[in-house]
């Protein structure tokens, strides 16, 4: 929503912009197919690689955002953000249920849908507040960015020791 505008105030026209959700939602989609087949083979790549991969992606793509001119640069960020959002999202969950010990995997699998599901809900106001309060897209992007790290941190090797 808040790309769209931002299109919209570079002199990108609206349809054009809202295009952009497609190409994001197609890239997400790709994604969770590619990465997800690929995290079957167990020896080929590692869910906390693609976890920290992913996130540490989103924020670098967050923080040139504001750099992008054209239509092609935020067509790119689209694709580049949508494709780790999806990377991600197929990774997260197995992250969870094989870090902990099996009689434990409920809990965990359960607080963490709690967590992420939380963020998820107060991260679009949390966005909109900080869009509409400095009237500046790059301000909510570089919160973004940093939150991305503090998930690399939490999601990965942190050393937090679960009970096993």
């Amino acid at each position: 929503m808040f790309k769209v505008k931002h299109c919209k105030e570079l002199g990108i026209p609206g349809d054009s912009a809202s295009r952009l959700l497609m190409y994001f939602g197609i890239a997400s989609f790709s994604g969770r197919i590619v990465i997800g087949r690929l995290g079957d083979c167990r020896y080929f790549i590692s869910s906390h690689h693609v976890v920290e991969i992913g996130f540490l992606t989103m924020a670098v793509s967050c923080l040139l955002l504001p750099s992008a001119r054209g239509y092609t640069a935020f067509v790119v960020f689209s694709v580049v953000y949508g494709f780790c959002e999806g990377a991600v999202g197929s990774q997260m969950n197995l992250l969870f249920l094989t870090t902990v010990s099996p009689k434990l995997r409920a809990a965990a699998f359960g607080y963490a849908t709690c967590f992420i599901s939380f963020t998820m809900m107060t991260g679009l106001t949390v966005a909109g507040l900080f869009v509409h309060s400095f009237l500046c897209l790059f301000v909510c992007l570089f919160v973004y960015s940093n939150k991305a790290g503090c998930q690399i941190c939490v999601t990965t090797r942190s050393g937090l020791q679960l009970p096993q």
